[in-house]
């Protein structure tokens, strides 16, 4: 813990995140990324973020020689 920080700042962190679910286990990818997804919808909400795609395009070009 932090000592730069006040008593009830580290008694926070201490806590661990509020509200978070457990990890999945580290041999299923798809239930990390279902939990990924759920954790992007969350935190878009949470910023006003209406698309979590970029728009537009991109493009490659080649530098030198």
């Amino acid at each position: 813990m932090p000592t730069s920080v006040s008593p009830q700042a580290r008694a926070v962190l201490a806590g661990g995140v509020v509200g978070h679910p457990p990890h999945p286990p580290r041999d299923d990818p798809d239930a990390w990324r279902t939990m990924i997804a759920a954790t992007d919808e969350t935190m878009a909400g949470m910023l006003g973020v209406t698309q979590l795609e970029p728009s537009g395009s991109t493009a490659s070009i080649r530098m030198g020689a």
